[in-house]
């Protein structure tokens, strides 16, 4: 009998979705809301990846939530880091962030949609099939411009207004991609984003 695939969800935000789909495509998850756990408690050691879901800003600084990710990336387990997840990766490798223009989100929870382009050449165009010009869900208060990106970390999408970054990946790992969107809202995406998280489930199995 294989051993399935265990998914560790840190969220505060959208985490149902996010556990629906991980079902969806066989593998299991443990979730951890950041708010309620001191979070290097609660993590195993036996888990195959890692996702960073929506979160609130006063998570993103935690060192605890740092040395997970960093420890993660050591032993090249993957991570899908969304929204805020995204940012918070970012952080734990060095960059820093800063305030976005309400463009970005919808104090309602309802998604904004805006303009990016992906990156030609890029893991998350090698995931989803294309780059270029695309429309993308968005709902996120602070963000990434160049200057604020991790060394370490390349940019793979941007926003066409004002040059936030959409999205990040290493190219020092085997998995580590972070989103500024939300392909866990099912609908509100072009189709091939669902490739994210099919990718994700299939190299944490790797």
């Amino acid at each position: 009998m294989n051993t399935p695939i265990k998914i560790v969800v840190l969220s505060n935000g959208e985490e149902q979705s996010i556990s629906d789909l991980i079902s969806d495509l066989g593998a299991i998850s443990e979730h951890i809301n950041p708010a309620e756990h001191t979070i290097s408690k609660k993590i195993t050691k036996d888990y195959n990846g890692l996702i960073l879901g929506p979160m609130d800003l006063r998570f993103l600084s935690d060192q605890n939530l740092h040395n997970l990710i960093l420890t993660s990336a050591k032993s090249d387990i993957p991570i899908l880091a969304i929204g805020q997840g995204m940012i918070a990766l970012n952080l734990a490798f060095g960059g820093s962030f800063e305030k976005v223009d309400k463009k970005h989100f919808s104090l309602d929870k309802e998604s904004n949609f805006h303009q990016i382009y992906i990156t030609v050449g890029s893991k998350l165009t090698s995931i989803i099939g294309s780059g270029g010009f695309v429309k993308v869900n968005s709902n996120h208060q602070v963000g990434i411009k160049p200057a604020n990106k991790a060394n370490s970390l390349l940019e793979s999408a941007y926003s066409v207004e004002d040059g936030f970054i959409e999205a990040i990946e290493s190219p020092n790992h085997k998995w580590i991609l972070g989103i500024q969107f939300n392909p866990e809202r099912k609908g509100e995406l072009p189709r091939q984003f669902d490739r994210i998280f099919e990718s994700f489930i299939t190299f944490c199995d790797k």
